[in-house]
């Protein structure tokens, strides 16, 4: 069960990045991807780099066919908006959510083996 939990919500941040405005800007975007992947971040930086960038093919294809849906919009020049907070929680719930996961595994497999070496 805690496995199941674990995957269903790693795999809903998986889809989630926040996609950085280029050109100096302090603002981003909280966006749904086409497909999962382990880009949390992306985008940023000055104008010209972000373009170069973009030409050069580093930045992945559903950001250049702008293939995105936008869920929420923020600033760091902005106070902290809640979407960040629940953003921020659910990452660190899948990291703890996949070491007590692994470790409970562990502890298990143990004791079987314990079980039948004694």
């Amino acid at each position: 069960m805690k496995f199941c939990v674990a995957l269903l919500i790693t795999t809903v941040c998986l889809f989630w990045t926040c996609l950085h405005k280029p050109g100096g800007s302090l603002d981003y975007e909280l966006v749904v991807k086409p497909y999962p992947s382990l880009l949390l971040e992306v985008g940023g930086g000055e104008e010209g780099n972000y373009k170069r960038r973009m030409q050069q093919g580093e930045f992945p294809n559903w950001l250049i066919n702008n293939n995105y849906t936008v869920l929420a919009h923020g600033s760091l020049e902005s106070k902290t908006q809640p979407w960040e907070y629940v953003r921020s929680a659910t990452l660190l719930f899948v990291l703890i959510g996949w070491l007590i996961t692994i470790l409970l595994t562990c502890i298990r497999v143990f004791k079987v083996l314990n079980k039948y070496l004694n």
